[in-house]
């Protein structure tokens, strides 16, 4: 797979291509990361499956019945979002992949697991907050055919932007909100 990478880079390193080679090119390292990814111990897992694990964590947690469950929880949850995260914002060598982008983003939108993390954003460990501001603000700019999906979002959940303007009254998330 390690050998796949470095194919990847030594023959894209050259002149321009057309927009359907890039986007060939896109995939392919995509597919290299993620094969890499999953080499270094770090499954790999779809958009769908990311969301799922995210609303069964953030479950966990606002339920703080079991101490161990929650922390076991809030690892995974922090694992999801840097997954997420990397899904949307790719990374220094490779561009995020739109049709995973907007699978993501869909996903995120019908389970409603944005809303789950927002208002439940004080339950959260420092790290995975900055996460989830990564990933909200990311997807509040994101335009998708003339059009910003999230802002429309935010329209039909407007406890959404209440929750953050009360989250400013709390010292402990109020640099997160």
């Amino acid at each position: 797979c390690v050998c796949v990478c470095v194919w990847c880079v030594f023959v894209f390193e050259g002149p321009i291509f057309s927009e359907a080679q890039q986007q060939q090119q896109q995939q392919i390292w995509v597919s290299c990361l993620l094969a890499t990814m999953s080499l270094f111990g770090r499954k790999v897992r779809t958009p769908e499956e990311l969301v799922q694990r995210g609303r069964n964590d953030m479950t966990v947690i606002e339920a703080k019945q079991d101490t161990k469950a929650t922390e076991k929880a809030k690892a995974d949850l922090f694992a999801v979002l840097a997954d997420m995260k990397m899904l949307l914002l790719g990374t220094s060598e490779v561009e995020p992949s739109q049709d995973v982008v907007r699978e993501l983003t869909a996903e995120i939108f019908d389970s409603d697991l944005l809303v789950s993390m927002v208002l439940g954003i004080q339950h959260l460990e420092f790290e995975a907050r900055k996460n989830v501001v990564q990933i909200f603000s990311n997807l509040l700019r994101r335009q998708a055919e003339g059009a910003y999906p999230m802002v429309d979002y935010i329209c039909r959940n407007s406890y959404i932007l209440e929750t953050l303007i009360v989250g400013y009254e709390d010292l402990e998330i109020c640099m997160n909100c």
